[in-house]
């Protein structure tokens, strides 16, 4: 698959260039971690546009439920139509807030999933890659020992 270089991707590299990052390797992570970032935010930005939608199909709805409510309280003759048609309106609302909250949750999943997907894949590798000494002192950060650099007599 043959790559073409846009000419921002152009000037970043001869910015890079320019700071002494002109080394292929540093190149290749580089572009390697702006591939990442372009593929995150094209699934945030997927996943946003379908909790929008999923979201404007909810309000839609809602709207159309509240006109017929709104129908039946004012045309209601009697207290039980009317105390139907009220509960029916706040049984509405409700039922919105409900599908309001499950699209930006279903959202937020989306994103930690990606997240996850992109970028702890990426961390992990780079863990592998410490070496021995940093393995080290992250264990005993994380057995509960402090390290403040001194060696324990």
């Amino acid at each position: 698959m043959e790559e073409q270089s846009s000419p921002g991707m152009d000037r970043l590299k001869a910015l890079l260039a320019w700071w002494g990052m002109s080394r292929d390797e540093d190149q290749v992570g580089l572009s390697r971690q702006f591939d990442q970032f372009y593929t995150f935010v094209s699934e945030v930005q997927k996943a946003y546009l379908d909790a929008t939608s999923r979201h404007l199909e909810a309000i839609s709805a809602t709207n159309d439920r509240l006109a017929r409510s709104s129908h039946g309280l004012l045309r209601s003759q009697t207290q039980t139509y009317f105390v139907a048609s009220q509960a029916e309106i706040v049984a509405a609302v409700v039922e919105q807030a409900a599908r309001h909250a499950d699209a930006w949750a279903a959202f937020q999943k989306k994103v930690q999933d990606v997240y996850a997907g992109i970028f702890v894949a990426r961390d992990d590798k780079q863990v592998e890659k410490r070496p021995v000494s940093s393995k080290a002192s992250t264990d005993n950060r994380s057995s509960g020992q402090k390290s403040h650099g001194l060696a324990a007599a």
